[in-house]
């Protein structure tokens, strides 16, 4: 519609009232059809992020040893218990882009990357929890990552179904 509008300017004005009218409609349409069919709007953002990827950044890429890398990174160099950890750093680690990650986390994996590094800072945590019974939940959460007890509380128990306090004390109860 801009250039409708933009040639309007050479044109006529009407051109241009025609073009803002149009737009208003189409745009109030979209809304509406995706506020009452929520899989069309689920259905267009699968659309987008496959034209998305459709243009692979991968191309040429080792992936599997970009993987192997990535696995070394999370479980033996525990990069996930940097708390102000980014995509970025993570894919200049990788010597990769953030964007080529980005698609092999989702593509590959099947994940982004908050989940990605989410999981390892709770399987952490869940280790800790019961290796660690006298530390606080606080200082667990910090120690695998999360910025505060909200972020760590509220991701474990999404994750496990249960509070980081609920865990421990059913893992102890379960180990004697």
């Amino acid at each position: 519609s801009n250039i409708i509008c933009f040639s309007g300017f050479f044109f006529s004005f009407t051109l241009v009232k025609i073009s803002v009218i149009l737009a208003t409609i189409f745009t109030i349409y979209v809304y509406l059809v995706t506020q009452r069919h929520n899989d069309y709007y689920r259905l267009l953002r699968s659309e987008v992020r496959k034209a998305n990827y459709e243009k692979s950044r991968l191309t040429g890429l080792d992936i599997k040893s970009i993987l192997v890398r990535l696995n070394e990174l999370m479980k033996e160099e525990k990069f996930f218990a940097d708390e102000e950890l980014s995509l970025k750093d993570l894919a200049r680690e990788l010597a990769i882009s953030p964007h080529q990650l980005s698609e092999i986390l989702n593509e590959k994996l099947k994940k982004n990357f908050n989940t990605f590094v989410n999981e390892y800072r709770v399987d952490e945590a869940k280790t800790m929890l019961v290796e660690e019974p006298d530390r606080s939940v606080l200082s667990v959460g910090i120690a695998a990552g999360f910025n505060s007890n909200t972020t760590f509380c509220t991701v474990f128990s999404r994750l496990t179904g249960m509070s980081p306090s609920q865990y421990r004390k059913k893992e102890l109860s379960e180990k004697k």
